[in-house]
């Protein structure tokens, strides 16, 4: 391998195999559909981000009943497989070292991430195998946000006393009468 290369300027000279052994990329024709094939692809494993993550919003929420949660962790994990399985095609097709089958990733990529919003929800990796660091991280944040509001909440309902020292009130020292409050001592 001599690294990436453009594709379409080695006319008819081309060995360049996409996925099989039969779909060798020897013509113009051939390069231009599995450019379009490939850029589908990228497009889809945003969009399946998409929904992955709607589903996941959907299990979340206590008022989605238990028989629906089911379905939706079923559905969920047959579109992990399809998630993961995408991921890896359109990473061999990048592993083909071919510049314009490359662009067509990137450029499918983003196109699949700005015509379904990413921006706008948390985004499921498009890497299948770190996906799952995205769903740890969220769900480390999501358990660090209530862990906060439960000990802001339990300090909220300690009574305020002089002698507290969860007292934000000002307190006056007896021995040397200077105000000082419970955040400075």
């Amino acid at each position: 391998m001599d690294g990436f290369r453009w594709t379409l300027k080695e006319e008819g000279n081309s060995c360049l195999n996409l996925y099989f052994a039969s779909w060798t990329l020897n013509s113009k024709g051939k390069v231009f559909g599995a450019m379009v094939g490939v850029f589908l692809l990228a497009v889809l494993a945003e969009g399946i981000s998409k929904i992955r993550h709607n589903l996941s919003l959907r299990a979340r929420d206590v008022s989605t009943p238990l028989s629906e949660r089911r379905k939706i962790a079923i559905f969920q994990t047959l579109l992990h497989g399809l998630h993961a399985f995408i991921g890896y095609t359109v990473m061999l097709a990048t592993m083909t070292f071919s510049l314009e089958l490359l662009c067509c990733v990137i450029f499918g990529l983003t196109t699949g991430y700005f015509v379904f919003g990413g921006e706008s929800y948390s985004h499921v990796s498009t890497n299948p195998c770190c996906a799952f660091l995205e769903d740890e991280a969220l769900e480390r944040t999501f358990t660090s946000e209530r862990a906060a509001e439960n000990t802001r909440a339990s300090i909220s309902s300690v009574p305020s006393e002089a002698g507290n020292c969860c007292s934000s009130e000002v307190r006056t020292d007896t021995n040397s009468s200077q105000e000082f409050s419970a955040d400075q001592a």
